[in-house]
């Protein structure tokens, strides 16, 4: 008997339960497949964008279930670690990683929360198809009782469904399998997303560039979210390799009477100068521009005018001097702009 014909016999002797549970678990899984499906497929003709991006996704999901967050960033030779000390995952909330859902109602959406979309998060992919997720969960039911957990997000076989369908199986079984109780300690880095920079998603491109360049940029655009995002109280990115560099930012001084933020700032931990941002609020509008000697810097032309607290990466061209703010903006999917139509109710 041929080998083909071996594997079809075995099939053949999968008992009946089998079968319906193999067929249950193939339709409950289908839908979030496809969705990965969707979001993963254009990464590749989207990089432009995406090596800007992905650090404010990251930010995103840290900040909106926080108060306060502080933020850590370590680039190695074949990882980049993403870290922040903010509350403990609630259970949907984990399985959303694993099962992105991304049809929410607009009426499910806390108007705080930064993220209007379930799929910001899979676009850091553009950095690896091959993620680990660490953190602490809350129990659903008991306040004071918390788990440990560790899983891989491979999202290697993309472009095939069954195969994601087996990843996300595999997802779902490592959290199952392993999730001891913890004690949380408020304030510790406990939430780590590690991402494999040997596993690119997309061919021909290197992980460690694209890291670089998002690292790059969100240094230059951070003076702005300080100020936009208060709960966003330090940054700190490590780059090991040859010549070591850290940079960390952190909210010093904030006068929203006078409309002043004073960012601290250490390079290789020796203080240099305060970046200071002058902000203006008038309802739900923040203008906000960095000066320096009580003069105002020229906006630069290669980062975003338009923020929803965090940039929208992609308004590098909108033709104003100085950076807006809105909560009431409503952005396009991807965040790299805002919907603006003369049948627009008036704001």
């Amino acid at each position: 008997m041929k080998l083909e014909d071996n594997t079809i016999a075995e099939s053949s002797f999968k008992s009946f339960d089998k079968q319906i549970e193999e067929t249950e678990i193939e339709k409950k899984l289908s839908i979030p497949a496809k969705r990965l499906m969707e979001k993963l497929e254009p990464i590749p003709s989207k990089l432009e964008l995406l090596q800007y991006r992905w650090f404010w996704e990251v930010v995103q999901n840290a900040s909106d279930f926080n108060t306060e967050v502080d933020i850590e960033v370590e680039l190695n030779e074949n990882s980049l670690i993403f870290r922040h000390n903010g509350q403990p995952f609630k259970l949907v909330d984990v399985e959303n990683l694993i099962t992105p859902d991304s049809d929410k109602d607009d009426s499910d959406i806390d108007e705080e929360y930064i993220g209007r979309f379930g799929s910001g998060f899979i676009s850091t992919h553009v950095l690896s198809s091959f993620i680990t997720v660490e953190g602490i969960v809350k129990d659903k039911y008991l306040d004071d009782k918390y788990y440990k957990f560790k899983f891989d997000l491979d999202r290697k076989p993309y472009t095939s469904k069954s195969e994601l369908i087996k990843s996300i199986e595999t997802s779902e079984n490592q959290f199952r399998s392993y999730h001891p109780e913890s004690e949380h300690v408020p304030g510790t880095f406990e939430t780590i997303f590690t991402y494999d920079l040997d596993k690119s998603l997309v061919s021909n491109v290197s992980p460690k560039e694209i890291a670089k360049a998002g690292i790059e940029y969100s240094i230059k655009v951070l003076p702005l979210v300080f100020a936009f995002l208060p709960k966003l109280k330090s940054v700190k990115f490590i780059q090991n390799g040859a010549v070591a560099k850290e940079s960390y930012f952190f909210q010093k001084k904030r006068d929203d009477q006078n409309g002043l933020c004073e960012i601290g700032c250490l390079i290789d931990r020796k203080p240099k100068d305060d970046i200071k941002v002058r902000y203006a609020i008038y309802e739900e509008v923040t203008i906000a521009v960095e000066i320096k000697d009580n003069l105002v810097v020229e906006y630069p032309e290669d980062i975003a005018v338009l923020f929803l607290y965090l940039p929208m990466i992609g308004s590098e061209k909108f033709p104003f001097p100085v950076s807006i703010n809105s909560k009431n903006f409503k952005p396009e999917t991807e965040r790299n702009g805002i919907n603006i139509s003369e049948n627009d109710n008036e704001n």
